[in-house]
């Protein structure tokens, strides 16, 4: 259940089944889950939401929980059904932003993800918007590029039983092949286009996001954010696209008008129908 999840989500989730056991909760409810957020990742929070002040929050939190009898350590407690929920949600959010792995990051949008319980209510007071937060996370310096499992290698001779190389990095083989073959089974007409920022349009209630910018017309339900969408990546390797004069290699690539292909990828299997064949 858990394989994707890195230290600092699992340790949230474990310090979570904690929070609910000091508690004397039955359950591991999503208000359990932001508790062990804020102990294993607090800097997440602050970075993220700089109003937020981690000790009135969790006196908050705490306040508002029942307590009971605290349950011993070694006794299973099961997440609740909106706590099961979160990690399906958190599941989704790191699918959405390409990543294999799912993180703290993913869990806290997650927990904006059910505006009905009181975890994502106190969050929104103190400043969290589902939209914001997304965009804030796709956009942060530390994230990485290629974050999807099996791209890389960690040196020239593993690389080389199974690889290809583009933009002077390993890629499996096997996996780029799959993406090429894809695209070529439909004759696309692709143009080559510097790639440009997006305006996306956003829901208020939800953050959920679309490229119908006539939703914006309805104000009330719905939020214009020019330039929302920064950066874009290649539908084969995963190379970063966005939007530069300078830098053709990340600045310009080929669209069919829905998916993008960096120069390199376009050029070396699209146009090029050997070259997978090459790097066998």
């Amino acid at each position: 259940m858990f394989e994707r999840y890195t230290e600092k989500a699992r340790r949230t989730v474990f310090f979570a089944r904690y929070e609910a056991s000091q508690l004397g909760s039955a359950y591991i409810e999503t208000e359990h889950i932001l508790l062990g957020l804020l102990r294993e990742d607090v800097s997440l929070l602050t970075r993220l939401l700089p109003n937020l002040s981690p000790q009135a929050l969790r006196e908050e939190l705490t306040s508002r929980l029942a307590r009971g009898s605290s349950v011993a350590t070694s006794v299973d407690l099961p997440l609740s059904k909106e706590s099961k929920n979160l990690l399906t949600d958190a599941a989704e959010e790191a699918n959405r932003l390409s990543d294999s792995y799912i993180g703290t990051e993913h869990l806290l949008l997650a927990l904006l993800r059910a505006p009905e319980t009181y975890a994502a209510q106190v969050l929104h007071q103190n400043g969290a918007r589902l939209a914001e937060l997304r965009l804030a996370i796709a956009r942060s310096p530390d994230r990485p590029l290629f974050s999807r499992p099996n791209y890389h290698f960690r040196n020239r001779a593993s690389a080389l039983k199974n690889a290809v190389e583009i933009h002077g990095t390993f890629r499996n083989l096997d996996l780029i092949r799959q993406a090429v073959q894809s695209f070529r089974e439909q004759r696309w007409n692709w143009q080559r286009r510097p790639w440009t920022a997006r305006d996306i349009v956003t829901s208020r209630k939800h953050g959920t996001i679309s490229f119908d910018l006539s939703l914006a017309e309805d104000e009330e339900n719905f939020e214009l954010i020019k330039g929302g969408w920064s950066r874009e990546y290649c539908a084969i390797c995963r190379w970063e696209l966005f939007e530069s004069i300078d830098d053709l290699a990340h600045g310009v690539a080929y669209t069919n008008g829905h998916d993008w292909l960096c120069t390199e990828c376009y050029e070396k299997f699209l146009i090029r129908p050997d070259a997978l064949a090459e790097s066998t």
